[in-house]
């Protein structure tokens, strides 16, 4: 049987917004620190599994797409996103970031860089679905040389939940949202859903271009292919929250 996990922030009333997740791949690679550090907003810590920083491309599906009050009659039709994220802690309350977040869905981007404060990107995207997946995301900033992604991948062997202390459950199972805003103040937006269900997954990777995307020198090992088939999220609106500054 599935677990729910409650999210860290509180308190929690009503989930603003509801969202399914679809077709989705966590390719994460173990990156150096000093990396992530110099590209991170001061006001967060860096977070690590046994001592390693990681970072996480992932596509996705989004449909049914909706504020909480009105997802009944009224939903977004099914977009595209491609997320860069890496792993962070804010007031012990571990979570992500965002480092980017692409989609073909312009009202989209331009709600959630006001609402959210997340670098969203209008780019032009597609998801091929079938064995395999392929994705393909152009980003529209008028320089060809950045914002592109292209990968295909499937999913193999049976679904599994992560167990307890892995790696697997370390990358997925994160409930808080952690932004920045303009005065590096730290908003954090909590998120519900049961716990992943997970496939293993070979992925080909073409083109990266994403920026803050570590080169070969800052890539400490292989990288790791995780596959979801779908996910109901429920979203809260982000709060503000002091704390210490990051590592």
């Amino acid at each position: 049987m599935k677990t729910e996990l409650k999210s860290g922030v509180g308190p929690i009333n009503r989930p603003i917004m509801q969202q399914t997740w679809n077709d989705l791949l966590f390719a994460s690679w173990p990156v150096r620190q000093s990396f992530l550090r110099s590209r991170l907003p001061s006001s967060l810590q860096l977070d690590q599994f046994h001592g390693t920083c990681w970072i996480t491309v992932t596509p996705l599906e989004m449909v049914n797409v909706g504020l909480t009050a009105f997802a009944s009659v009224f939903a977004f039709k099914p977009f595209v996103e491609l997320n860069l994220r890496t792993y962070v802690v804010h007031n012990d309350k571990p979570g992500v970031f965002f480092f980017s977040l692409d989609t073909n869905n312009p009202f989209v981007a331009k709600v959630a860089r006001l609402w959210y404060h997340l670098p969203y990107f209008f780019s032009t995207m597609s998801l091929e679905k079938g064995d395999p997946f392929r994705v393909s995301s152009d980003r529209l900033s008028g320089n060809p040389m950045e914002g592109t992604f292209q990968c295909e991948y499937r999913s193999k062997g049976t679904p599994f939940e992560s167990s307890p202390g892995s790696l697997e459950e370390w990358l997925t199972e994160r409930y808080v949202l952690h932004t920045v805003d303009a005065k590096n103040r730290v908003r954090s937006a909590a998120i519900r859903h049961p716990r992943w269900t997970l496939h293993r997954a070979d992925a080909t990777v073409s083109k990266n271009t994403l920026p803050h995307f570590p080169q070969d020198v800052d890539l400490l090992g292989e990288p790791l292919f995780l596959f979801s088939r779908s996910l109901n999220v429920d979203v809260w609106t982000p709060q503000f929250e002091s704390g210490k500054k990051g590592n």
